[in-house]
């Protein structure tokens, strides 16, 4: 399992405060914004080795179309660590080089001279990125593949099985129903983004079924049917309930009491480590990206992440080992919602 050496929180009541040196504005509640040229934070250790990985969670100031998002450099010295596109809210993670004494991660502004509106500016200072969260982690080592996988599946249904969806969207949650599967998960069909993903992992989704967190609204179906919006962790669910079936009380006590047994069960198969965790989003997720959520998965324990790319037909159905415990499957072309074909899918899962 990874281990978390390191989570710094940007919003108030967080511990921001003791690593941020020039280039900050003040906490706000669930961030806090770099100004000007170059900001820098120091990392609470002295020593780090090639296992090393910074992940960062961040939502860039826009200003379109003169600033359609932000380009940040991220280095220790003169060393550059990496050059990253900040789009909109993202988590990013990268490999560390080995230092010593000291260490400082300064996030170099490129955008810096970009034109801003008057309320993106503090103190004479233009606003750079709103980090929410950085995190330091050790990679694992060896991840044992579950015992379940040692000998082949008899059905479609069983592999399926052996796999659970973390997002985003309802790609793979339909794949498993088109193999016979119907497993109970907490995120098969819910929508979100990969960075409250990453964040919901490192928590294990804990507060999901807080009842202040919850707020009912009507889906957009021809006939209205209930769906929900989750404020800490950014997802979303349609319920398939008709409105005109059920009262809003009844809905609400129903859900908290899945989302309390979903979450649980989550919980508990993330100790485990018997499942492979499928990551895929229809705009293809980036390494980086992937890197965060896998660091974050194995917080709890040994867990394989299965990371899923689109558009290299001649690359379908092979899957890479990037790290130990960290598999990449190539999906090959897309449909027009951006849904790979389910033979693909079997490929990729069988070689899993």
């Amino acid at each position: 399992m990874s281990a978390l050496l390191a989570n710094i929180e940007f919003g108030a009541g967080g511990n921001s405060g003791a690593f941020v040196r020039e280039g900050w504005a003040e906490q706000e509640p669930a961030h806090r914004w770099t100004m000007g040229r170059e900001s820098r934070l120091v990392l609470p250790v002295d020593d780090i080795g090639p296992d090393y990985v910074l992940a960062i969670c961040a939502t860039p100031c826009r200003n379109p179309p003169a600033l359609p998002g932000q380009a940040v450099m991220l280095a220790f010295g003169d060393r550059l660590l990496a050059a990253v596109d900040f789009p909109g809210l993202r988590t990013f993670a990268f490999r560390l080089p080995a230092m010593r004494g000291e260490i400082v991660l300064r996030l170099l502004h490129a955008n810096f001279m970009a034109p801003r509106a008057p309320n993106q500016v503090r103190g004479g200072q233009p606003l750079g990125l709103m980090v929410h969260s950085v995190r330091l982690y050790r990679l694992p080592g060896a991840v044992a593949r579950p015992a379940v996988f040692a000998a082949k599946a008899d059905s479609d249904s069983a592999l399926a099985l052996r796999f659970e969806s973390i997002g985003q969207g309802c790609q793979f949650g339909l794949i498993q129903r088109d193999m016979g599967a119907e497993p109970v998960s907490l995120l098969r069909f819910v929508d979100t983004t990969t960075s409250m993903v990453a964040n919901g992992l490192v928590r294990a989704f804990v507060g999901v079924d807080r009842p202040g967190g919850l707020t009912l609204h009507a889906s957009e179906a021809r006939r209205p049917t209930y769906a929900w919006r989750q404020s800490e962790y950014g997802l979303s669910f349609d319920t398939r309930i008709p409105m005109d079936e059920a009262e809003p009380a009844d809905v609400m006590e129903a859900q908290l009491r899945r989302l309390t047994f979903l979450r649980r069960k989550f919980e508990e198969d993330l100790g485990s480590g018997e499942k492979i965790y499928v990551l895929t989003r229809g705009d293809c997720l980036t390494e980086p990206e992937a890197l965060a959520v896998f660091c974050a998965l194995n917080v709890h324990g040994p867990n394989t992440l299965l990371w899923t790319v689109f558009g290299d037909e001649s690359a379908t159905g092979c899957v890479d080992e990037i790290a130990p415990g960290f598999l990449c499957g190539h999906l090959g072309w897309t449909d027009h919602h951006r849904y790979a074909r389910l033979e693909a899918w079997r490929q990729v899962l069988e070689k899993c």
